[in-house]
């Protein structure tokens, strides 16, 4: 049974550049891992809803969910980890690449998965040990919407 599966051209041009005038917005967070990267909440931001919701519908449509905009400054990674949760639930992801840069090998479960500037993933961060190598030549943007389920929603979506 697979953990992730990908979407190729996801976010048109069109949504990628929308997004990445979004993410020229103050406000942004360091990230909870200490690496580098940092986040900016996207939740109740009219600007990103649509997109927001077309993830939400990838994921099945939970009823909770998060939605952030990621930034990855040059230098800056993702330790290789799982996420942790709540007994009895699990955790479905959608990541799409907004701007891609040098260096920045995404991987899950130990295998590289390349993503091309627009692609998406959907993928169980509680199951895969996930991770990004170091960042080079310019910032790495990503649109990421999370939710928490139970394992009969994630089966529904094809990430059980």
């Amino acid at each position: 049974m697979t953990h992730y599966r990908t979407l190729p051209s996801w976010l048109s041009p069109r949504e990628r550049v929308a997004l990445a005038v979004v993410a020229k917005r103050d406000g942004w967070q360091p990230g909870s891992l200490g690496s580098g990267y940092q986040n900016l909440d996207l939740m109740g931001d009219v600007a990103t809803l649509r997109l927001v919701r077309r993830a939400l519908n990838e994921l099945g449509d939970p009823l909770v969910f998060d939605a952030k905009l990621v930034r990855f400054p040059v230098g800056s990674t993702l330790p290789a980890h799982t996420d942790e949760l709540v007994l009895g639930r699990c955790q479905v992801q959608l990541q799409a690449l907004v701007v891609g840069s040098g260096g920045g090998q995404w991987y899950l479960g130990g295998e590289e998965v390349p993503l091309g500037d627009g692609d998406a993933v959907l993928f169980r961060p509680d199951l895969l040990r996930h991770q990004l190598t170091a960042v080079e030549g310019n910032t790495r943007v990503v649109l990421s919407v999370s939710a928490e389920v139970d394992e009969e929603h994630a089966g529904r979506i094809e990430l059980r």
